[in-house]
């Protein structure tokens, strides 16, 4: 516990003293029933996040030392600025009146597609990534629902309400066959 009749010395004293002032035995006990009263109502609840999975424990366990970095844009990439459809300028400029990018500011990839100036350094790219990218991709039956759209994504199944998304099933596979 803290001294709080003495004045502490460090940057945050006053946010410090505040929070003293802020706390009494009344709602420290408050805030301890609702804790232990939320404990008690998960019962025998398993947390997954607290808890090893199948993936975890056969990663931790891996002899090699290879790293796995995933890293998901959620709701952060926009396709249609990210790579520009040239060929349908007008459409594109039309139905985004407030964020369509201005086509003296694309670099021109090709006669159908535009990359934002500010990615340039990535038009090196771009034969690879031709090759590779599906541009203007859509599912049957859309209802325009992002959160649809991020789990469809996600779990690469339109019909089924999927847990688990394939990324989470290429690893269960690879664990089988690489460890």
């Amino acid at each position: 516990m803290c001294d709080t009749h003495k004045k502490h010395q460090d940057p945050n004293s006053q946010a410090h003293h505040e929070e003293h002032e802020a706390w009494s035995r009344r709602t420290f006990l408050q805030a301890l029933g609702i804790a232990g009263a939320g404990t008690f109502a998960l019962g025998g609840t398993q947390i997954s996040s607290a808890m090893a999975s199948p993936i975890t424990a056969a990663l931790s366990s891996s002899t090699n030392d290879r790293v796995l970095v995933l890293i998901r844009l959620k709701g952060g990439n926009d396709g249609l600025n990210t790579i520009v459809p040239l060929n349908q300028y007008g459409t594109y400029a039309s139905q985004r009146p407030n964020i369509a990018l201005a086509q003296s500011s694309l670099y021109n990839l090709s006669t159908d597609y535009g990359l934002p100036s500010y990615m340039s350094s990535l038009q090196s790219r771009w034969g690879k990534w031709r090759d590779e990218s599906c541009t203007w991709c859509r599912y049957a039956g859309q209802d325009l629902s992002h959160f649809r759209s991020s789990d469809i994504w996600a779990s690469t199944d339109a019909v089924n309400n999927e847990e688990t998304g394939w990324m989470a099933d290429f690893l269960k596979m690879s664990i089988l066959i690489f460890y």
